[in-house]
């Protein structure tokens, strides 16, 4: 079964919110398609009154927040999105400091390469 899911606005929490999309006519069903959303919300609740908003993923059986996971266009529970994106910055922080420290280890082998061929010069070489 595919999840369900509504939007809600993030300041008050109604499902009345709108987005700004494009259109095109499609001849073949006689009517204009939506081709692309973008990303400014707004909220027409009571509360809001209209106002600019972000929105966030609910499933609406459960009611539970949902998100992306990393490298997914899939809605998953909030929390297990988390645990994941959580470890995928561990995972992207290890290689940087792995990168950081393969560059300082070649910065140091060229040091000693020069080190050493200017130590090996033959005589009357300079």
């Amino acid at each position: 079964m595919t999840r369900r899911i509504e939007m809600r606005c993030t300041g008050c929490g109604s499902t009345d919110v709108r987005r700004d999309a494009s259109a095109e006519w499609d001849p073949e069903v006689q009517d204009w398609v939506v081709v692309d959303t973008y990303d400014q919300s707004w909220c027409n609740s009571d509360k809001c009154d209209g106002a600019d908003c972000f929105t966030e993923p609910f499933d609406i059986d459960t009611g539970e927040e949902l998100r992306e996971p990393p490298g997914s266009f899939e809605y998953i529970p909030k929390v297990e999105a988390d645990a994941l994106w959580a470890a995928e910055r561990e995972k992207w922080v290890a290689e940087c400091a792995a990168r950081k420290e393969r560059k300082k280890h070649e910065q140091h082998i060229g040091k000693i390469e020069k080190t050493l061929a200017a130590a090996h010069l033959p005589c009357g070489s300079n």
